[in-house]
């Protein structure tokens, strides 16, 4: 159930651990409801059959709490990275947030220009075990920068706004860094960073994605 029936696709070691979760806890409630049966088979004799109904209906809805709860350990597995890395792209290490946000870009990039199949960000936040929500916010940092555009089937692909030799490198790190040079500090300090990202920028010069993307 936990592999065959979320639309996104599942690690297989991530829903064996949430399926041996749900087996213990159901075990567990199995166990527990025999041993209350007999308090349950006094009340049946002064409410005879229907006592059937509330009982069924009691063990129907400890079953879907076993199943969703067994369903949030495989999610919680299979995003564990994404967990540790915070909820925010911005409560990172700068280099981290460079790592990611190229590598998040070079899947889509690589994808277009191979002529893979397009990625969503369910899917880059599977295959780089990162949460959906970090992925997002690069994503929509890319497309604020119309790097990116999304398409409008039911599972929106990410692809490249244009062609890849048009999209500047330094573009798409202006993109993932944002306002990282922008800090509520003092001045010297603002105009360090400032100073920093212009020649960084700079010694980029007009390497493009497709150039970026030969040389990996």
């Amino acid at each position: 159930m936990i592999s065959a029936i979320p639309e996104g696709k599942v690690n297989l070691k991530s829903s064996f651990i949430g399926a041996l979760a749900g087996t213990v806890m159901w075990d567990i409630a199995r166990r527990g409801f025999t041993e209350g049966t007999g308090y349950v088979i006094r009340m049946s004799k002064l409410y005879g059959s229907i006592a059937v109904i509330p009982i069924f209906l009691f063990w129907l809805y400890l079953i879907w709490i076993i199943i969703f709860l067994s369903l949030e350990v495989s999610y919680v597995h299979q995003h564990k990275t994404g967990w540790d890395k915070g909820d925010s792209i911005r409560k990172q290490q700068p280099s981290v947030i460079i790592e990611t946000g190229l590598t998040v870009f070079h899947l889509i990039a690589n994808n277009f220009d191979t002529g893979k199949e397009y990625f969503s960000v369910s899917e880059i936040s599977l295959t780089l075990s990162i949460s959906e929500e970090l992925i997002e916010e690069i994503v929509e940092n890319f497309i604020k920068a119309d790097l990116i555009y999304k398409t409008d089937e039911s599972v929106r692909k990410l692809l490249p706004a244009r062609s890849l030799n048009k999209i500047l490198l330094k573009d798409v790190m202006k993109a993932i860094l944002g306002n990282q040079g922008q800090l509520e500090s003092n001045i010297t300090v603002h105009e360090t960073l400032k100073s920093f990202f212009s020649a960084g920028y700079k010694n980029m010069g007009v390497i493009t994605v497709e150039d970026f993307l030969k040389e990996s």
